[in-house]
C-alpha cells in the first residue's frame, strides 16, 4: 500500500523563491506548464520550517504537483 511522502507534515522543505513576480512556474510531465503567482511572500527563514497559516493555500497547491506516494 502506498504511503504519503509528507506523513501530515506540513513544512517548506525547499522554499519556493519570492523574486520572479512572487511566483513560479511549474512543468508537468503530460507537457503542459502553469505559473503560480504565491498568495503570500516568502520569506527564507532555514531549508526546513514550517508553513505558517497564511501560506497554507500555497504550500497545498505546490504539494498537489508533486508526486505523493512511495511506491
Amino acid at each position: 500500500m502506498p504511503t504519503d511522502k509528507y506523513n501530515g507534515t506540513r513544512t517548506w522543505w525547499d522554499m519556493p523563491a519570492n523574486r520572479h513576480c512572487q511566483g513560479a512556474n511549474f512543468g508537468f510531465a503530460d507537457g503542459h506548464a502553469a505559473r503560480y503567482k504565491w498568495v503570500v511572500p516568502k520569506v527564507f527563514r532555514s531549508w526546513l520550517q514550517p508553513v505558517p497559516p497564511e501560506e497554507m493555500n500555497d504550500w497545498l497547491r505546490v504539494k498537489a504537483c508533486i508526486k505523493q506516494t512511495m511506491d
